[in-house]
């Protein structure tokens, strides 16, 4: 490697040096959230922080919990009160930390942690003492801006991943600063983890990324030694001697210059904690002095960790604030250090692997992680020093929502005979409905509660979507569920995995209706949430024996005017609980394999598909599946965890439609087309369209033949099919033709009444035509004033059906819909499967229908003045797509949708201009292109052209040689070659864009916004794993400066849209010769 020329030596502050060596890699001096935001978004970025501003610093670095950004953050170390804090919050935050002693360290050290931040993703601390080296003005050998340049590139360099963890998240090549909130690939950084999951995670980063940490280190100097002549080490000695005198920053360094003449270590690393060599430092040394001015040892605990290198040696620990350490200081220092009852504290002067066998994707990267990371295995390894099982307790585990109220079991087992003493505990879980607590109590004597169980006696789930944890029950352990359906549906509604435990177990299953009895008996939810618990309790209570002693302890928990009603409650629980006797229902299917559960629906087939942390489908494949059967125990410990990340509309991977106990029903003829019901839906479950009779008929056709069924006789007559539809609805009252089935059924009888075919060709027909026909039965539809009746008075076939679907998917069955009706156009019914299954298809072939465009809806709102049109735009309504964890009903999810809705609509026609202008630029150049070859081959006299085609050698040259020997007689063919390659290659980065803005690398084409919030109290829904519920880019973080981050996001993105605006104006250049290419 050749070494750079930078023998310039001036004179300059630590902070100013740094400044200026990073200004030449185009590095973004800016505050902490803006900085967070750019490095998130994919910009170089750094932060520098003085001394003051350490407090509020610190919050801002650990809000976003482990992002796997490349920042680099200085820091000035100047008071004690201050460092102190800041590292303790930030340890599990900047898993790299140097340590300068001098203006020269401060900006090479600087420059070598930018290269490490970027290499590893890992956030890099650069620490300066305030005095001695960020404000102190020194001699330094300067770096020049083409030294720094080849030493960091660029940050849109295409790079070879350095290792398979970092092949697997982002590509075996890839951008040197990933995008992680990427306009075009949109991901949620910063996810809420269940308690499990975020342990995998921790467990992730420490196996995949934490442990390389050092090896890039070591690598970092070595090549910055190679290229700028200075060469650094994680410790630096000098001297010799038995006890050593080991510091940091520059009064380590200045030991030298009080005539010292022992041996002093000096760390320039802090983290990860170079113990190897140090171990080495100190083999044969008797007694160590760690130098603590200011309080920087006991921020990294150096002594304890001292302690453990060398359990022979003496530590003693001079406590120094801000103080020079004078030759008087040294010595007083060292002759306290050398009697046998020296204190340890000494202040100068002063007297903590599953079988995938049936699931082959999980196991070949399961295989690929093992062989490339030996230490997962070893990690992985349960190794239990736990004291044994006892048998005397009883172990209750109840999974319930935290609006059923479960932490009053606690206090009425408290109160029964049998239990001298209880203790219970608390565990947020995720399920495939909605999120619940898990609680587990103990009841025995005070001496074995802390002891664990050798397993679960019982397990009470308030609904049957909470069911889990059923591996733990014991052997002949009991289940007990609250489940308003029967028997077969109840054990239907079970996963297949969990009916096997049963079976296996020899579990007894018991159900109680607490449902419907609390939504006869109570108004409001948290009434009926209460009157349900109850009921269930009632349940356990008879099963367990304990029905009279429970009844006093119930009164005397239960306080205010509620002690009769929810004794009931409980006295039906107890009487109404019955035995499910599932030995005698049906066989059910085994797991299906990955490779044949239905893809999501939100998963859009255009996506690209490249199997990275930003891939849909790839998430899907290896967590998504796993979480919809219940099977989270197989999640592998793989790279992507670590990141907390989740592609966007993973929400859609949960199917809410077997949860359903009641659903809305739409009656066609009703509606009027108010736009209540859709825009007030908080789950997106009533997605709108407008279309043509056409359009459904088409639709219908392309469902059909993804169904193997096409047409062939048919399809010559559909036009004149449509055109009979159209008639119909014309013709007919609004309420007469709500259902396309119908409509299309009496249009088909008429055509084949007028047809008059003989008996083969009609029978053919009707073939053809009933294999459409399962498709539009029951689709709803609406002759509406708005859409249909006021535009075909003004112009003849402008007029458009309306239809409301129900997505089964993501409907919770809140009812907010129907209240909100002012014209019963919607009903609640029960939530049958020939229902379900019938939602489902009707979904579907909306699905298929055309994309509503903002500028059809126009005109409707200018004479309607109703905004919410817009809402019908697909893109528009599902930029929340539902099924997440919020809870059903709720307003202010309708907000957030509201809100997002709105600015996609103001947004949406922007994106479309470009796609048009790039289009029109696109088809310009090409012909442009096109005209210089045919310059190239003037075909204008046709003999000379064919005097030239036969005078070629053999008939294996082609026109290339026509071209090639006609170029080489024109003076201008240089000229052209190059403007020749001008053209295509903008026309190459050019398509590039445009795929950018329509497609994106999901499918759904660039994202118009992204997002910041805190995933907090009412909002806790909008980040939680893996269930990601927005269709942008967005980052989650619980700081104050979440406006801040937002700006740096901004930034970022337009970052990310200037090489469109580049080559659009390149394009202008080339084409008409009046503007110049933009450079950012």
């Amino acid at each position: 490697m050749k070494q750079a020329n930078t023998k310039k030596q001036i004179r300059e502050s630590g902070k100013a040096a740094i400044r200026r060596a990073l200004v030449f890699s185009g590095t973004r001096w800016a505050g902490c959230g803006e900085a967070v935001g750019l490095a998130a978004a994919g910009e170089r970025s750094a932060v520098y922080l003085e001394n003051t501003a350490l407090k509020n610093a610190a919050a801002e670095f650990t809000s976003s919990g482990s992002l796997p950004i490349p920042l680099l953050v200085c820091a000035e170390k100047k008071q004690a009160p201050q460092f102190k804090p800041f590292i303790d919050a930030t340890s599990s935050f900047f898993k790299v930390v140097f340590y300068a002693s001098t203006v020269q360290e401060a900006q090479d050290l600087a420059l070598i942690g930018q290269w490490v931040a970027e290499k590893t993703l890992t956030p890099v601390l650069c620490l300066l003492d305030a005095r001695g080296c960020a404000n102190s003005i020194q001699n330094l050998v300067t770096v020049d801006e083409n030294a720094v340049r080849p030493w960091l590139g660029k940050p849109d360099d295409a790079v070879e991943a350095g290792d398979e963890a970092r092949a697997l998240l982002l590509g075996k090549k890839h951008r040197r600063l990933p995008q992680w909130l990427s306009i075009s690939q949109p991901l949620g950084l910063h996810a809420r983890l269940e308690e499990d999951r975020a342990q995998q995670a921790r467990s992730a980063r420490n196996i995949y990324f934490d442990s390389a940490l050092q090896a890039v280190i070591d690598r970092a100097f070595e090549e910055f030694a190679a290229r700028f002549g200075r060469r650094y080490h994680s410790t630096h000695s000098t001297g010799k001697g038995s006890h050593v005198i080991l510091g940091g920053g520059w009064l380590a360094r200045n030991l030298a210059s009080v005539a010292y003449k022992g041996k002093v270590v000096r760390l320039t690393q802090l983290a990860p904690f170079p113990s190897q060599k140090l171990q080495q430092e100190l083999q044969k040394v008797r007694g160590l002095t760690l130098l603590n001015h200011d309080d920087w040892a006991d921020a990294f605990q150096l002594r304890e960790t001292l302690g453990h290198l060398n359990p022979g040696m003496r530590i003693f620990t001079a406590h120094l604030q801000g103080m020079r350490l004078t030759e008087n200081a040294i010595q007083h220092l060292l002759h306290h250090h050398e009697q046998e009852a020296a204190s340890g504290d000494f202040y100068p002067m002063v007297t903590a692997a599953t079988d995938l066998s049936r699931f082959p994707l999980l196991q070949g990267l399961q295989q690929r992680l093992s062989r490339n990371y030996p230490q997962l295995e070893r990690a992985l390894a349960r190794i239990t020093q736990n004291p044994l099982p006892r048998k005397d307790i009883r172990h209750i585990m109840l999974n319930a929502s935290v609006g059923h109220s479960p932490e009053i079991f606690g206090p009425l087992l408290s109160r029964l005979p049998r239990a001298e003493a209880v203790r219970s505990y608390h565990i947020e879980k995720r399920s495939a409905y909605l999120p619940y607590v898990e609680t587990h109590i103990f009841a025995g004597n005070p001496e074995t509660i802390f002891f664990p169980s050798d397993g679960v006696d019982y397990i009470l789930a308030s609904d049957v979507r909470y069911v889990d944890g059923v591996e733990r029950l014991k052997e002949g352990g009991v289940l007990i569920i609250n489940s308003p359906f029967d028997d077969a549906q109840t054990w239907d509604q079970l996963p297949q995995t969990v009916r096997t435990l049963i079976t296996e177990k020899n579990i007894t299953l018991l159900t109680v209706n607490g449902t419907d009895y609390a939504l006869k008996a109570a108004r409001t939810p948290s009434q009926q949430a209460g009157l349900m618990m109850m009921l269930l309790l009632g349940a356990w209570a008879s099963r367990e024996g304990e029905t009279e002693e429970l009844l006093p302890a119930l009164r005397s928990v239960i306080t205010g005017g509620q002690v009769k009603t929810l004794t009931r409650a409980f006295v039906e629980g107890r009487e109404n609980v019955k035995q499910i006797e599932w030995r005698k229902l049906p066989a059910y299917e085994s797991l299906k394999e990955a490779d044949i559960l239905k893809t999501p629906w939100a998963i859009n087939r255009d996506g690209l598909f490249d199997k990275t942390v930003f891939d849909p489908s790839y998430f899907w494949d290896t967590v998504g599946y796993l979480y919809k059967e219940r099977q989270q125990n197989k999640l592998l410990t793989d790279p992507m965890i670590a990141t907390e990340t989740v592609p966007a509309r993973t929400s859609t991977f949960r199917d809410l439609s077997p949860s359903h106990t009641y659903i809305p029903e739409f009656h066609a003829e009703n509606c009027t087309a108010c736009g209540l019901c859709w825009a007030n839906c908080p789950e997106s479950a009533l997605p709108t369209v407008i279309f043509t009779a056409g359009d459904l008929w088409q639709a219908a056709v392309k469902r059909a033949a993804e169904a193997d069924h096409s047409l062939n006789q048919l399809s010559r007559l559909q036009n004149n099919l449509i055109k009979l539809a159209d008639k119909r609805l014309k013709d007919s009252l609004p309420a007469d033709m709500r259902d396309a089935g119908a409509l299309f059924e009496q249009s088909f009888e008429f055509l084949m009444d007028k047809l008059q075919a003989d008996e083969e060709k009609e029978e053919g027909l009707r073939s053809e035509f009933n294999g459409i026909l399962p498709f539009l039965s029951g689709f709803p539809l609406v002759k509406s004033q708005s859409f249909y009746e006021q535009p075909e008075q003004t112009s003849k076939g402008s007029g458009r059906l309306l239809s409301i679907v129900i997505n089964p998917y993501t409907c919770k069955g809140c009812s907010a819909c129907i209240s909100i009706c002012p014209d019963q156009a919607l009903e609640r019914i029960e939530a049958r499967p020939d229902i379900i299954e019938t939602y489902k298809r009707q979904f579907e072939l909306m699905s298929g229908l055309p994309e509503n465009r903002q500028s059809e809806f126009d005109d409707f709102i200018d004479a309607d003045n109703r905004e919410m049109y817009r809402l019908i735009n697909r893109t528009a309504y599902l930029s929340m797509p539902g099924g997440d964890n919020g809870l059903p009903g709720s307003g202010v999810k309708t907000a957030v949708h509201l809100a997002l809705s709105a600015m996609e609509t103001a947004l949406q026609p922007k994106r479309q201009e470009w796609l048009e202008e790039l289009n029109s630029t696109i088809h310009r150049l090409e012909v442009k292109a096109q005209n210089l070859l045919n310059e190239a081959v003037d075909l204008n006299s046709f003999d000379d052209f064919y005097q030239r085609l036969h005078e070629l050698d053999s008939a294996e040259e082609g026109i290339g040689q026509l071209i090639t020997s006609r170029e080489k007689e024109q003076k201008s063919s240089k000229a052209r070659t190059q403007k020749l390659k001008q053209y295509s290659s903008l026309i190459h980065r050019l398509k590039e864009d445009r795929q950018l803005l329509s497609r994106g690398g999901d499918g759904y084409g660039a994202s118009v916004l992204g997002m910041v919030f805190n995933a907090e109290g009412a909002l806790s829904w909008m980040a939680d794993y893996p269930y990601n519920p927005f269709a942008y880019p967005w980052l989650n973080s619980n700081s104050s400066q979440l406006m801040e981050k937002a700006r740096g996001m901004f930034e970022g993105f337009v970052q990310q849209l200037l090489p469109v605006f580049n080559h659009l104006r390149e394009a202008a250049t080339l084409l008409e010769g009046s503007r110049t290419a933009y450079r950012s």
